[in-house]
């Protein structure tokens, strides 16, 4: 059983297990024995990711067990797991209380060790780290300017269209609606049906640079950051495997001159025995 609780596959195969235990008790129809084998069997697995812990810690020294940074994370999951152990034995008359439904969606917490076994998962998570870093800044100048627009759109039309601007919260999220280009023209729609013409005018060119500005620019310029920072570090390797075949080839025209400049000495030093040994003849031949 230690051996099998240590199998990253066996683990990851639990894990699956886990996920598709979850998916049925989702359904209301399955009967009440159904969903306490279900449970049960939930419970069981929680207890082998624990068991799995305390194998590892017991294994590498706690030191040695949290000096890695996946299992610290497999270890907070299994930490936020534990009230789902006491799920199964709360009665059914009490699932509505918010805290008895908070001890069932840490079941949910296990499913997400499953981000450990995601191929070059690392890679993708420093991708990621260093996308945050490089835009940081313009997703702050986004959200300031979000923040301003929701403003002044609620000063502006609070009185026309309260429903989606009767108060700041309102504004907010109607105008990141608009920003991300969804309901940007139902939104103006049903706010211009309140105003007169000419208001109505103005108030669709408002809507339309607000797009453009806020939903156009400004989020695809987000969007283009992050994506470019993410993949900044295969542009880096591409450079580097480049140069290092620039090296090689710039090495092989070095060695392939020398061999050159060698068979043009050997040639010329050739050439220069032949003359030696022909003019040696000729003199031979006279004073004969």
């Amino acid at each position: 059983m230690r051996s099998l609780l240590l199998n990253e596959r066996f683990v990851f195969g639990l894990i699956g297990l886990n996920a598709l235990i979850l998916f049925t008790l989702g359904f209301p129809q399955i009967s009440p024995e159904l969903r306490n084998a279900l449970l049960w069997l939930d419970d069981l697995i929680t207890i082998c990711f624990i068991a799995e812990a305390g194998l590892k810690i017991r294994r590498d020294s706690i030191r040695g067990y949290l000096g890695d940074a996946w299992n610290r994370f497999d270890f907070l999951i299994v930490i936020l797991s534990l009230p789902s152990l006491v799920d199964v034995f709360v009665p059914s008359d009490l699932n509505q209380y918010s805290v008895f439904i908070l001890l069932r969606m840490a079941r949910a917490m296990k499913l997400i060790r499953t981000l450990r076994f995601l191929p070059d998962i690392d890679r993708t998570l420093e991708g990621i780290a260093r996308a945050v870093r490089a835009s940081f800044l313009i997703v702050i100048t986004f959200l300031l300017g979000l923040f301003i627009a929701a403003v002044v759109s609620q000063r502006l039309f609070a009185d026309a269209d309260p429903a989606h601007y009767g108060d700041p919260i309102l504004a907010l999220y109607s105008t990141f609606k608009i920003f991300t280009v969804e309901g940007w023209f139902e939104i103006p729609d049903q706010l211009v049906e309140n105003l007169p013409p000419l208001a109505a005018f103005f108030a669709r060119g408002y809507f339309i640079s607000l797009l453009m500005v806020g939903g156009i620019f400004g989020l695809s310029l987000v969007n283009s950051i992050f994506v470019d920072a993410m993949v900044a570090d295969n542009n880096d390797e591409l450079e580097a495997k480049i140069d290092a075949l620039t090296e090689e080839i710039r090495a092989l025209q070095c060695a392939l001159a020398r061999t050159i400049g060698e068979s043009n000495e050997g040639e010329s030093q050739l050439r220069g025995e032949d003359v030696g040994g022909s003019i040696g003849e000729a003199a031979g031949d006279r004073s004969g």
